[in-house]
């Protein structure tokens, strides 16, 4: 036997099944057919224009139709409906999907080229074109027409859906914002001095604005606050939410010097004066304040160096003044 004569076989069974591919295809192309229609009669400008788009196909194979850009040729596409498929009885169906358009321009029209990719049971794929459909758009203004009508309602034109990616971005964002906070929060050690954090918050203050808008009240509370949190933390007495009377009675044991302590309370004594008995200081007294709790701080700092011990025991003593409460029963 030759080497031609061994090759036949394969050679004609390979052609046998081309050509039962070829046949099948060639089936599947002739029982697949598609149309596009309407039920829209006279279309004017802006009107609805429901395209049905129907594909006749073998049984048991898939239509899958393509997405359409909102642009669609001179048309405006809101929407596409679900592909729904309905069996005929000699083997075929038709699946049906149809377009909600607009056309905002009057004359003649014809839908865009549009191809349907059908799948078979086998996943072959083969495509199947839809004729163009052939439309008149009227225009709503009629030649010798004057009458007044209503305006149409304005229509509501499909916009991308950016939800998504709003809420991707927040979450991400959110996400991100949380790692670097807990990086924060577990390597940013606050590292300043008790005299240091007071001073700022003083500096603080000051920026608000209390004096010049007048609210005396706001000032001398967010002043009373920090001198409570910085006696505190380097008496060790505590000071929050106690009164000026009890902290009077704890400082007696002397763990501040008696000037500093006598300023501490006129300072205190004050800002309730100002808070609870509703007494309204000049704008002096006011910017005053915060310059003589400063003051205080920085008199207190605890352990000064060497320097600083001397320039404390040099400073010149502080200018005494009365008490809010006393100057008030002098004043009426």
């Amino acid at each position: 036997m030759t080497r031609k004569q061994k090759w036949m076989p394969f050679i004609f069974v390979t052609l046998v099944v081309m050509g039962v591919l070829a046949f099948f295809t060639a089936v599947t192309h002739a029982q697949s057919s598609a149309t596009i229609t309407t039920d829209a009669q006279a279309i004017t400008v802006g009107d609805p224009v429901i395209l049905t788009v129907s594909v006749t196909h073998p049984k048991g194979s898939v239509v899958l139709f393509p997405e359409l850009q909102t642009n669609w040729g001179d048309f405006i596409v809101r929407s596409q409906s679900a592909p729904q498929t309905v069996s005929n009885g000699d083997g075929t169906a038709v699946t049906s999907q149809q377009i909600d358009t607009r056309l905002f321009a009057p004359g003649d029209f014809q839908t865009p080229p549009l191809t349907i990719t059908i799948a078979d049971t086998a996943g072959n794929l083969s495509e199947t074109a839809v004729p163009s459909l052939p439309l008149n758009v009227q225009s709503v203004l009629v030649e010798g027409d004057t009458e007044l009508r209503d305006i149409k309602p304005q229509a509501n034109l499909p916009l991308p859906a950016v939800w998504p990616y709003l809420a991707a971005g927040l979450v991400g964002t959110a996400v991100v914002a949380f790692v670097l906070f807990r990086r924060r929060q577990k390597s940013a050690v606050d590292n300043r001095l008790p005299h240091e954090k007071a001073l700022d918050a003083l500096a603080m203050i000051d920026k608000q604005g209390y004096v010049q808008n007048g609210r005396y009240k706001e000032q001398y509370a967010a002043v009373s606050d920090t001198l409570r949190t910085y006696f505190e933390t380097i008496t060790k007495i505590p000071f929050t939410d106690r009164t000026t009377a009890e902290i009077r009675y704890d400082l007696a044991a002397g763990p501040l010097n008696l000037g500093d302590a006598q300023r501490l309370l006129l300072l205190l004594e004050d800002a309730d004066w100002v808070k609870f008995a509703k007494v309204t200081p000049t704008p002096h007294e006011a910017e005053r304040l915060t310059q003589e709790a400063r003051q205080l701080v920085l008199d207190t700092k605890p352990q000064p160096t060497a320097e600083e011990s001397g320039q404390k025991n040099n400073r010149q003593k502080p200018k005494t003044r009365q008490p809010m409460k006393k100057a008030l029963s002098e004043n009426g």
